[in-house]
């Protein structure tokens, strides 16, 4: 055969197979973290049917020549791969990875609004993740939080918390302030300065970052910190119905239902929630509904819609605080003067927000968000009946710029938040008493006030990456708060209107890195934070403003490491802070429920946190998953002198002195699997005298369960799980500084649930 002859036969080849196959097409992606859709950069696209294959770049974006439709790898160092169909119609593709639960060190956060990995970010930031949130019965986050080092959540009830970081909000009587929360970017703290999240259901949550302190500056008034939950994301090509009911002691009762679609560039997520519990105490009973629904659209490659609505709907009848013998002797007795009146709260609230990004250049990015939120509310109380409404209005907007300057590494963040509300509420007398076994009763009103409250931040953020090891972070914040009281209730004689402008607050911050090895940073940082006081906390003893009130500020200083070793297997975290806070707010109790705020003095918070999380696995049989997170506190005050008495040198009140946390998970590849959680809380002054304080105590949960396929449409998940396996008698929440009336004992004491037990079965169909 001649060379010709070769020739002739090559093309003849050529021609057959080109007519054999549909023209090449190019597909064009985005790779994003399935939470914060923050990009994935240098993310491997593997094409599964003919072995080629590119990288994401910086952006997140890639591109792939290959024939339709075809099946892609997709993974990312500290997440879990996926495999996504493309077909032909699919302009875009917007693939979402969610992050693994044993390599969070390598997980993209945005505690700055400026991408960042988890281990380069020069903070103390936790992460909890869906699985996290799934090791207990889903009832409430408090088990979540509390495995965390340097975070303690009070948890009287279902919906009686009390959330304190670094011993920040420890002080307050009932609810938690001092710490800042959103939910995707929409605001879960009010104007007053209270969170609450108890009220959100968990299954609507994918995950939740931690900023202990005034860690961030694009937050605002957050002394404590700011706690971000993420909502529940559908990853691409995902299609799936989940229905899960849960049934317990007590009364317990819980079913979800979900649905989660991933197509293209859409998604969606809309979650149900019904719960109810009897309780284990008298006037205990607790129902709650709510809905959320999440939205993401990519239009095109440069920009981004999201939309969420939050509604829930609570009732929930409240047991209040009780005096050491009863504590003791009958935890799970009411309050009489609560029993007699029948007290509960009940609310209809709900939250809508909208948010758009869009990328100007390919370095500069635009994000705005804006939200509105309403809450109806009454609280029949033993002392008085309470109702009130609260309209609240605000958006966010932000500039997020990447640029090299003298061969230096350069992110900024700029922007503003603001935010409005406008709270009405009114008070009754409570006529319980004259109607026996009737509950509570209104009488004539009391009281009637409007409250409009109002504050802006502007904030401003630069990373700079000034050699491959060592990087930096400025960080400045500016504070606007306002508000303005308007009584309509003149009978009382006094009249509580006016309008008052806290002097404005500059919160700085200065943070450096620098990496020992690929895997192992230590960090520093110092930085500012302020909490302005409480509407109840700005007036006097007689019901006028108090023009003198301050808001609580403060400064930290922190040092620390983060590690991964083993090949990703061990990750430790360490942490040494000190935080010096002036102006104390106190909260003095004038009435059964009536609160005036001083200023009093200044706090020392010294803490050491440590956490550890070790994975052991064989090949993909089995795997043990041990956690280790212990924090030591010592916080006192420095100086303290209220009405005469000098506290000066005494514990912080209402925060435990040492936690500690320790669990393992069991896996096996058949699908059986095993959780452990053990907590030990040292003991919690409870008044500022330090002359009493709760009993430290031990807590086991446990919980197991069995997973599995049935078909190619049905994945059954059985779980059973018992909380306080010992029986503990425990003080699960404490009200400081309690005064009894009337010659009683004061009412410290919050117990907590004896043991009790919970199963759950949830099944999942793939449409």
């Amino acid at each position: 055969m001649n060379m010709k002859q070769l020739i002739k036969i090559s093309l003849l080849l050529t021609l057959v197979t080109s007519f054999g196959k549909a023209p090449g097409q190019s597909i064009r992606g985005r790779v994003l973290d399935g939470t914060n859709f923050q990009p994935l950069a240098h993310a491997s696209i593997f094409n599964l049917q003919d072995s080629t294959g590119t990288t994401s770049d910086e952006k997140g974006y890639f591109s792939l020549e290959t024939f339709l439709p075809v099946l892609l790898q997709v993974s990312h160092v500290g997440y879990d791969p996926q495999h996504v169909r493309v077909s032909a119609n699919d302009e875009m593709v917007i693939i979402t990875l969610q992050a693994q639960e044993t390599n969070l060190l390598e997980v993209i956060v945005r505690a700055s609004h400026i991408k960042e990995r988890y281990l380069d970010a020069p903070a103390t930031i936790n992460l909890i993740s869906r699985k996290q949130l799934e090791r207990n019965d889903e009832m409430i986050v408090t088990p979540a939080l509390n495995r965390i080092p340097g975070i303690y959540m009070h948890s009287g009830s279902l919906n009686t918390n009390r959330i304190t970081i670094r011993g920040v909000g420890a002080r307050t009587p009932y609810d938690t302030d001092k710490i800042k929360a959103y939910f995707d970017d929409i605001p879960l703290t009010s104007g007053e300065g209270t969170t609450a999240l108890e009220d959100i259901d968990l299954s609507a949550i994918q995950r939740i970052e931690v900023i202990k302190g005034p860690g961030s500056s694009v937050y605002g008034a957050g002394l404590g910190g700011v706690i971000n939950l993420h909502s529940r994301t559908a990853t691409t090509g995902e299609n799936v119905a989940h229905a899960k009911s849960t049934a317990g002691s007590y009364g317990l009762r819980r079913n979800v239902l979900q649905y989660l679609a991933g197509k293209g560039n859409k998604q969606l997520a809309v979650s149900y929630a019904n719960v109810h519990s009897d309780g284990f105490r008298e006037n205990n009973a607790y129902d709650r509904q709510s809905v959320v629904i999440t939205g993401h659209f990519f239009p095109n490659d440069r920009s981004k819609f999201s939309l969420l609505g939050l509604y829930t709907n609570l009732k929930a009848y409240i047991p209040s605080s009780i005096n050491y013998e009863t504590y003791k002797s009958s935890p799970e007795k009411a309050a009489f003067t609560w029993k007699q009146a029948r007290g509960y709260e009940a609310y209809d609230k709900a939250s809508a927000g909208f948010s758009y990004e869009y990328d100007l250049a390919r370095n500069i990015k635009h994000i705005s968000s804006t939200f509105v939120s309403f809450r109806y509310a009454d609280e029949p109380r033993p002392f008085d009946i309470l109702k009130e409404n609260t309209i609240g209005i605000g958006f966010r907007s932000r500039l997020v710029a990447e640029k090299e300057f003298f061969n230096i590494y350069s992110s900024f963040s700029l922007g503003m938040e603001y935010f409005n509300d406008w709270h009405q509420w009114a008070t009754y007398q409570n006529l319980y008493e004259q109607f026996p076994g009737q509950g509570s009763i209104a009488g004539g009103i009391l009281s009637d006030n409007e409250e409009a409250r109002q504050y802006y931040n502007l904030f401003a953020q630069a990373n700079l990456q000034f050699t491959p090891k060592l990087a930096a972070q400025f960080g400045l914040n500016f504070n606007n708060t306002s508000y303005t009281l308007t009584d309509l209730y003149p009978a009382d004689s006094i009249d509580q209107s006016g309008n008052y402008t806290f002097d404005h607050t500059w919160s700085p911050r200065m943070a450096l890195s620098y990496k020992i090895t690929q895997n192992n940073v230590l960090f520093a940082s110092v930085s500012h934070g302020f909490s302005p006081p409480s509407l109840a906390e700005t007036l006097t003893p007689e019901g006028r403003i108090n023009p003198d009130i301050q808001p609580e500020a403060g400064w930290s200083y922190e040092v620390g490491s983060k590690s991964s070793w083993l090949n990703g297997r061990l990750h430790t975290e360490v942490s040494i802070y000190r935080m010096e806070i002036e102006d104390l707010l106190v909260a003095e109790r004038v009435g059964p429920d009536t609160y005036v705020g001083v200023n009093a003095g200044r706090t020392i918070h010294n803490g050491l946190e440590a956490m550890v999380n070790f994975e052991i696995a064989d090949g993909v049989r089995w795997s043990v998953k041990p956690y280790l997170a212990a924090t030591f506190m010592d916080y006192k005050f420095d100086v303290f002198v209220h009405e005469d008495q000098d506290y000066s040198g005494n514990e912080l009140t209402g925060v435990p002195q040492q936690t500690l946390n320790f669990g393992l998970d069991m896996s096996l590849a058949k699908g059986f699997y095993l959780y452990f959680d053990y907590s030990y809380v040292g003991k919690i002054p409870l008044n500022d005298q330090n002359s009493a304080f709760s009993e430290s105590y031990n807590i086991l949960h446990g919980k197991a369960g069995y997973q599995t396929a049935i078909g190619q449409h049905f994945n059954v998940d059985v779980s059973f799980g018992v909380n306080n396996i010992t029986d503990e008698n425990y003080a699960a929440m404490v009200l400081v500084n309690a005064v009894g009336f009337g010659g009683s004992a004061p009412r410290y004491y919050y117990p907590g649930l004896p043991r009790n037990y919970y199963g759950s079965v949830l099944v999942s169909y793939k449409l």
